[in-house]
């Protein structure tokens, strides 16, 4: 069992690329995620809606992300931080495929609740942007729904340009908002925030 975490783990932050061990916590993360952007008051249609969403990408992307993501040359990452435990806790995550070879997607960047508005965000991001340009990509593109409203805002403040909106399904009010972030034109990418050894702990020995 995992160790009680605290923000203070963040000193000690670990951005790694995913393992299968790490597998079950991800898509808790995720369904968590989701779940906090459920608001009081939303009709069957779109309880229903949100539910079918959450079934497909657990069925999806992650059901396999190794296949989903670097098999086909993209990567996925999580941020982990060490418990009171010597264990480790994953409490971040964040995804790039490849759409072209210039043109990769953002996806499932999650924060778990209680590491939110510290910064962790910030750095996955980061984190994508570099390995996207390290590996020739161009340009970074995402969606949101643009409900999430927090994830909008977030978007907008890093840079990310909205360039439209698409009804997420036909016969619903729910849009998705399409960003994008030209990696070649904004050379912020001076740094990488994972240590210079990273590792899976199902794969390799902590010395």
């Amino acid at each position: 069992m995992a160790g009680k975490l605290s923000a203070k783990s963040l000193s000690s932050l670990t951005i790694r690329p995913y393992c299968a061990a790490d597998h079950d916590a991800v898509v808790q993360l995720y369904l968590n995620g989701m779940i906090s952007y459920s608001f009081e008051g939303e009709d069957e249609a779109s309880k229903t809606l949100w539910g079918q969403v959450r079934k497909a990408s657990v069925d999806g992307d992650l059901a396999d992300i190794d296949d989903s993501y670097s098999a086909r040359g993209g990567n996925f990452w999580v941020a982990v931080v060490p418990t009171d435990d010597n264990q480790e806790e994953v409490v971040g995550m964040v995804g790039l495929q490849p759409r072209s070879e210039v043109v990769g997607e953002l996806r499932r960047l999650s924060v778990k609740e209680g590491f939110r508005r510290l910064g962790l965000g910030r750095k996955l991001l980061r984190h994508v942007e570099n390995w996207a340009s390290a590996s020739g990509f161009e340009r970074v593109e995402l969606s949101t729904g643009m409900t999430m409203y927090r994830a909008v805002a977030f978007y907008k403040a890093e840079g990310y340009t909205l360039t439209h909106t698409t009804i997420f399904q036909q016969g619903t009010q729910h849009e998705e908002a399409h960003f994008f972030f030209p990696i070649l034109l904004n050379y912020r990418l001076k740094y990488f925030l994972v240590p210079a050894v990273a590792f899976c702990p199902s794969l390799n020995k902590r010395k």
